[in-house]
Formats: C-alpha cells, structure tokens, sequence
C-alpha cells in the first residue's frame, strides 16, 4: 500500500468515524457547537475588519515619509553650506599639522598686520 492509499484510508475511515458521531450526539452537544461555530466565524470576520484599514493607513504613512525624506535629501543645500563642504575637504586633505588649525584666527591676524605694515 502507498503513501497516498494510506492517507485516503485514514481520511475515509475518520470521515466514516466523525459522521458516526455525530449522528449519534444529543441536541445540547450540538447547539454548543454550533454555537461554537458560530463565535468562530464572528470572531475571524471582526479580525479581517479591524486589518483591513490598517494596510492602507501604513501604505499612506510609508509614503508620506518616503516623500518627506526625497525632500529633505534633494533640497539644494546653498552656497553656504557647499562653501563650508569645500573648506572642510581643504582642511581634512591639508599636510600641515592638526595643531595649525587651533590659532587659525591667529595666523589670519597676523597676515593682515603684516600686509597692513
């Protein structure tokens, strides 16, 4: 006997067994599982409805941030801020010494005292 033949010999013999039973149960049994049943599918039905706006209301707050951040990140940043970028590349790219850039303001004084002499 195959697999196949196996499974449809349980499946026949529990069919057989479950309509049996079931035939034979008192009306109180069965109106608590109809009751049963019934729950079940009012249950199911108010899970499906309570799911059924949230997918849109995450879709729509997906996008809205998917469109804020394409705004934010495709916003010309001016002149000011790509003259600052530039300077700190300068800065980073330079060979003198990191101790330099703490009295920048100092050296900056000094060539005006002496272009001003």
């Amino acid at each position: 006997m195959t697999e196949k033949e196996k499974d449809r010999a349980f499946l026949e013999t529990a069919k057989y067994l479950l309509d049996k039973n079931a035939e034979e149960m008192d009306s109180k049994t069965r109106a608590r599982l109809r009751e049963g049943r019934y729950r079940a599918i009012q249950s199911l039905q108010s899970q499906k409805k309570a799911v059924s706006w949230q997918w849109p209301a995450a879709g729509m707050a997906v996008a809205c941030a998917a469109a804020l951040a394409f705004f934010f990140l495709m916003k010309d940043p001016g002149t000011k801020a790509l003259v600052s970028n530039v300077e700190d590349i300068e800065l980073l790219a330079s060979s003198e010494p990191i101790e330099f850039y703490d009295d920048l303001e100092f050296y900056g004084w000094l060539a005006e005292q002496e272009g001003a002499g």
